[in-house]
């Protein structure tokens, strides 16, 4: 299970100073994708009462570059990621929290995101299921969720890409069909859960409408799942309370 004693044993102060020359800049294109799908995913909303929660935020990138717009709220684990989050967005709330247990009530965000397939550090599918299940009850009615997924079958050939070979990080697998897998890098050895992607979209289906899944030519899937009426045929949303 996700712990504070085992995000912080990587997740250090000097960890998180140099988290933007690890993440930010190699990974240009990915970023890029990450703004022009959020903006076209607020511009269905108007800008009054707009409530974004970024699950496992880190550093808040993708809030700054949305400054003074909508109301923000970031939930991390890192004491360290929060403290450089809140320089980087004053107009934002943040909350140090594990995601399996932050005390949301449901029906209350128009927009949710996980970036970075950063579930993947919750240990096993039972508690992905439970993080995705809390993020879609966290998600309004004609709401959307928006998380970057990694997929098993897209970390055999990460080793190949243009990130790695910028990085020098190597995806290793600890079992069959890289479910689970591990990279290291100079915070120490990460180890990640990697469901397939149907675990996501047969979760999601049943409540949303609108399940989308697209590639972003490097090695994340976008999956954006919306009832935001004018995206497509409505499907009656199960099991909300």
């Amino acid at each position: 299970m996700l712990t504070r004693q085992k995000i912080e044993s990587i997740y250090t102060d000097r960890y998180a100073g140099i988290y933007d020359a690890l993440y930010l800049e190699p990974w240009l294109n990915k970023h890029r994708w990450n703004i022009r799908k959020i903006s076209e995913i607020i511009s269905q909303y108007p800008e009054q009462g707009i409530l974004w929660l970024d699950a496992c935020c880190g550093q808040a990138w993708h809030f700054s570059q949305f400054p003074n717009r909508i109301s923000k709220i970031g939930v991390d684990i890192s004491l360290p990621q929060l403290r450089l989050a809140k320089k980087k967005n004053p107009d934002a709330f943040f909350l140090q929290s594990d995601i399996l247990k932050v005390p949301f009530k449901s029906n209350v965000f128009y927009l949710v995101t996980c970036f970075w397939g950063a579930y993947c550090y919750l240990d096993s599918i039972k508690n992905i299921g439970a993080f995705l299940d809390n993020a879609v009850s966290w998600t309004k009615e004609n709401g959307t969720l928006y998380m970057e997924v990694l997929l098993p079958t897209m970390l055999e050939s990460f080793n190949d890409s243009s990130f790695a070979h910028t990085t020098n990080f190597r995806v290793v697998p600890e079992s069959d069909n890289y479910h689970t897998w591990s990279y290291t890098d100079c915070g120490g050895k990460h180890i990640m859960t990697s469901p397939p992607l149907e675990f996501f979209t047969s979760r999601l289906q049943p409540f949303f409408s609108i399940v989308n899944a697209e590639y972003d030519n490097g090695f994340m899937i976008h999956l954006i799942a919306s009832n935001k009426r004018g995206l497509g045929s409505v499907r009656q949303r199960k099991g909300r309370q």
